[in-house]
């Protein structure tokens, strides 16, 4: 992770990004074009945490969702990506789950949102990505886990929480659409 100004930036090491593409077939102009793909409307992201809460009697998921994910992913002819130009950017204060109390904790200590509003993902690797690509609409899946000590974060203790796993997973559910390169 780096911190720059008001931004986290995380590189998903590790990430796979399996793209399912419709059957419509369009080819690229040229060699070494470039194709942006767009984040679109229902686009999603979500962590997800084992938690044992009091009162209880099984462990379940915290999560927590947000729709509010922006930037693009700019790759060339032959499935590489520009991975200067290739970046998703979630607003952390969008960030819900089921329960106020946690998205309150989550905000103000887990991801300090008031100094760092933003998280920015950067591209890794890609899986599954075929081109040309057979449609202006893509959809594909990133994660990654990681345990609370890799952002300098310590394991939630409260007193309605009995449990947390030592390990976050990071979702990115994309809808992707392809613009113009600029």
């Amino acid at each position: 992770m780096v911190t720059t100004g008001s931004t986290r930036r995380f590189g998903l090491l590790g990430v796979i990004l399996v793209v399912v593409c419709a059957a419509q077939t369009t080819r690229l102009e040229g060699q070494g074009a470039l194709v942006r793909l767009e984040a679109a409307p229902g686009s999603k992201a979500s962590y997800r945490v084992r938690e044992q809460l009091a009162g209880f009697d099984l462990p379940n998921d915290a999560v927590g969702t947000t729709g509010a994910i922006a930037g693009s992913l700019v790759l060339a002819s032959d499935g590489t990506f520009d991975r200067e130009r290739s970046r998703l950017t979630l607003d952390l204060a969008m960030l819900t789950s089921d329960q106020s109390m946690r998205d309150n904790y989550v905000r103000t200590r887990t991801l300090e949102v008031e100094k760092f509003p933003k998280a920015e993902f950067a591209l890794r690797r890609v899986q599954g990505l075929t081109l040309p690509l057979a449609s202006d609409r893509v959809t594909g899946r990133a994660t990654t886990s990681f345990p609370f000590s890799t952002f300098g974060r310590q394991i939630p203790k409260l007193a309605r929480l009995l449990s947390v796993d030592d390990n976050i997973r990071l979702e990115l559910d994309l809808v992707l659409t392809r613009s113009s390169v600029q």
